[in-house]
């Protein structure tokens, strides 16, 4: 082992990555994509026919970051997103640029911790860059930013009532 692969485990460990989430990070693309269209044939939301209705992207920078990676990977193992997501997107970062960025006074990339500090939505620093917390603050900024009242649930209580919902 090479001592950028030891910083890449460093790194990783850091993150609070346990070996088997290292060991599912190295999987083919086309494995995580099957995943994910498993994902949203389960949890899309249908109408009263049943047919799927495309699911809306939302979260921090994705427009310039997870979008781009999620349909060229999708394209590439032959998986249509058009089926499953609209082009339509809610990105947070982008809409910190357009509402906030001279308040925030700065022109460098708006973090979503960042922008939630900014917002007045408390950070619990020990969970920041870990999927589900990012997906947890990026919901309050989210429903702040739309003027929506966050909903008074934990993380915990979340996730928890999503696992029940879909029999995890």
């Amino acid at each position: 082992m090479d001592n950028a692969q030891v910083e890449t485990i460093m790194w990783h460990r850091k993150q609070g990555l346990t070996l088997e989430q290292m060991r599912y990070r190295g999987r083919c693309e086309h494995l995580v994509i099957e995943d994910l269209v498993t994902f949203l044939d389960t949890h899309s939301p249908r109408d009263a026919n049943g047919k799927m209705i495309k699911m809306l992207p939302a979260g921090h920078n994705i427009g310039r970051f997870d979008i781009p990676i999620l349909w060229r990977a999708a394209y590439v193992c032959g998986i249509d997103m058009d089926a499953y997501l609209d082009h339509h997107l809610l990105d947070t970062c982008g809409m910190a640029y357009e509402r906030y960025v001279f308040k925030l006074r700065s022109t460098e990339k708006v973090s979503l911790r960042k922008l939630a500090v900014f917002l007045g939505i408390e950070i619990d620093e020990s969970q920041t860059h870990k999927a589900k917390y990012d997906m947890f603050i990026t919901n309050q900024v989210l429903r702040h930013m739309m003027d929506v009242q966050p909903e008074p649930k934990t993380l915990e209580q979340v996730f928890a009532a999503e696992d029940a919902k879909h029999g995890a």
